[in-house]
């Protein structure tokens, strides 16, 4: 007898009088797929070559459901911005299922493999545990993990189990890319804070500077305030990096102050760092601008010359004397 195997359309051929299933995979899976045709209806022929004689009659065919595990997993935003703070919610997970939606699975997600231990789950939500520390990125590197200026992207590992009867489950590996954003300056610097009393306007006290992981960018420098403030203003100002005198310093007036400097780099959008710094202001050795000019100093000041100067009956005359004077014991 032969048998003529049922139509190509289905996945069965017959060998040697036996029906089987036709091996063909498509999209990773059998033809044979419960979800998709969970019955089968077949026609078999069977001939007998001598007499000519044909029989035919249809068959059912039951497929049996199995519990299939996941076959694909994406991550939904699967971007990160570098400078994400701690418990960032980089985006949720979505599996594929061939059993979904006819049993409505639910599934349990772990991660396998976690670089530097950045993430957590939360459900079926990638959580960001690590924070980068911008301060650090440039001289220890290993400290920033998703730093755009040193990976643009990272791999991990999800295990992702159903809750079929028995469960099943599958490993996917995630990317995840790193977005760029634009790093605040770090590391405010003055170069020297201190500079002589009596200085001429315009001096140059020092100069500033910044350390910044985008390369390639102009900064500001703005000075935000001074304590204490003068009578008549700021005793600072700003030009380019350079920290210069606007008035001339008087140690006896003030001999420190405080400033607020401020950094700002072009990026988009802008970002700053804000420093506070003392600036020290050095005493010199000045001249007397006055003296009392007293007549006869060999002799013996009278109580009538104290009473006439401290009454001001005797004024003071302002004399400029010359270094080799003004050492003279004779002035007192």
């Amino acid at each position: 007898h032969t048998y003529d195997a049922p139509e190509d359309s289905q996945p069965f051929n017959i060998v040697n009088g036996i029906l089987r299933t036709s091996l063909i995979v498509q999209d990773g899976l059998y033809n044979m797929n419960y979800e998709k045709i969970p019955v089968y209806n077949i026609t078999v022929t069977c001939t007998d070559p001598i007499h000519q004689y044909t029989i035919r009659k249809h068959f059912t065919i039951d497929v049996i459901d199995i519990n299939e595990p996941p076959i694909q997993l994406i991550l939904v935003p699967d971007t990160l911005p570098e400078n994400s703070p701690m418990d960032y919610v980089i985006g949720c997970f979505y599996a594929s299922d061939p059993d979904l939606p006819l049993d409505n699975q639910t599934f349990e997600y772990s991660i396998a493999m976690n670089p530097n231990g950045m993430f957590r789950m939360d459900n079926d939500q990638l959580i960001l545990q690590r924070t980068n520390d911008v301060e650090m990125c440039i001289s220890q590197p290993d400290l920033c993990p998703h730093d755009y200026e040193q990976i643009t992207s990272l791999l991990i590992r999800i295990n992702i189990k159903d809750n079929g009867q028995p469960s099943v489950s599958q490993k996917f590996w995630i990317q995840i890319r790193i977005t760029d954003e634009n790093d605040p300056p770090v590391n405010l610097q003055l170069n020297q804070n201190f500079i002589r009393e009596n200085s001429p306007i315009g001096a140059l006290i020092g100069s500033f500077s910044v350390e910044d992981q985008d390369l390639y960018q102009t900064h500001t420098y703005t000075l935000v305030n001074q304590s204490p403030l003068l009578n008549n203003g700021y005793l600072f100002v700003i030009e380019d990096n350079n920290l210069r005198l606007l008035q001339s310093p008087d140690y006896e007036l003030d001999s420190f102050y405080i400033i607020t400097v401020q950094c700002t780099d072009n990026g988009t959008p802008p970002a700053s760092i804000t420093s506070d710094f003392l600036i020290e202001i050095i005493d010199v050795d000045e001249l007397p601008d006055t003296y009392i000019f007293i007549p006869n100093p060999d002799g013996i000041i009278s109580d009538d010359i104290i009473n006439d100067l401290m009454n001001g009956r005797q004024t003071p005359r302002t004399i400029f004397l010359p270094q080799s004077t003004y050492s003279l014991p004779s002035l007192g």
